[in-house]
């Protein structure tokens, strides 16, 4: 009865030592899993913030039990009798246990490894996520900024029409800044607020209003953009933030021009002109000058460019033919 107690107890550890094996070797698969699903959940509860998702995913990489805390857990320990073994059999069994001991010491290592690539995956993987998200952001930001800077041309080229009569040549200007704006508004939709009132605007230009309904129009356009980049940086929110003040100046001389053609006044008329319209016309000149040298620079780069791709037997240094 004994020996058969002692032979059961013993089938039972080789049972156990089995089926912990069985599980110690399914560790790599299971913390995969686990990251990966723990992923997928984290995405679907705090959609968007990669950097959350990266830091939770790798603290709970380090939190999942080592392979050795793993196998030590699972074990059986049988209390009951205990079968004196002889001496060559005290030795074999310490040899068999040797040998296992080996074997699941380099079964262990390799997990251990495996574990280790999934973990560096990972963090390889949340890196690439990190880089494009940066990169999306860049985008987005170099998209916004271009817009602020499409809709200073806007406010440039309605305030140049204050009664509301746009020529061709601006309508087909403004359609093409529109597509600009739509592509834009694909990569940054915070250009869609933008481009709906600057079309609000537009509509009103293109009927027939009446110069107080143009100018009411563009007023409200401009208090609109106005808001909206009061905290805007880059080179195209400045470009607008001037073309506002430009705006502004405009609207305040015309109003006192207007004025005094109503209630004639030489001195205030006098003191305008020698202040803010001089200002204004100043400003104007030196732009328009501005604008003729840097074109006769690139007149004058062309043609240095046709001259010197003639010399060479007519082919084009810079575009190869």
């Amino acid at each position: 009865m004994i020996n058969d107690a002692v032979d059961f107890a013993q089938q039972i550890k080789l049972e156990a030592a089995s089926l912990r094996q069985g599980l110690v070797d399914t560790y790599a698969d299971q913390l995969e899993t686990f990251l990966v699903e723990l992923d997928r959940k984290l995405n679907e509860t705090i959609p968007g913030e990669k950097k959350q998702i990266e830091q939770a995913l790798i603290h709970y990489a380090q939190e999942f039990p080592s392979i050795d805390d793993f196998s030590g857990s699972l074990q059986v320990i049988i209390d009951g009798p205990v079968q004196l073994t002889s001496l060559k059999n005290k030795l074999k069994a310490d040899a068999d246990l040797q040998a296992e001991l080996a074997k699941k010491k380099r079964l262990t290592a390799k997990q251990k490894q495996e574990a280790q690539a999934i973990q560096e995956r990972i963090k390889t993987s949340q890196l690439m996520l990190n880089g494009i998200a940066q990169a999306v952001q860049q985008s987005r930001v170099a998209c916004l900024d271009e817009g602020w800077e499409l809709m200073a041309d806007l406010i440039d080229r309605f305030g140049a029409s204050p009664d509301g009569k746009l020529t061709s040549k601006d309508q087909s200007a403004i359609s093409s800044t529109f597509s600009r704006l739509e592509l834009l508004e694909k990569h940054n939709p915070e250009i869609s607020n933008h481009l709906i009132e600057a079309k609000k605007l537009h509509e009103v230009m293109q009927g027939t209003p009446t110069p107080e309904q143009a100018q009411e129009a563009y007023e409200k356009f401009s208090e609109f953009l106005a808001k909206q980049s009061q905290s805007a940086s880059g080179d195209g929110a400045e470009k607008l933030q001037k073309s506002l003040r430009f705006a502004n100046d405009y609207k305040e001389i015309v109003a006192k021009l207007e004025k005094l053609i109503e209630t004639p006044d030489s001195d205030t008329l006098a003191e305008l002109e020698a202040g803010q319209l001089a200002n204004i016309e100043t400003t104007l000149t030196r732009r328009v000058a501005n604008l003729r040298r840097l074109t006769k620079q690139a007149q004058q780069s062309a043609q240095y460019n046709k001259e010197k791709a003639a010399a060479q037997g007519g082919v084009d240094p810079v575009a190869g033919f």
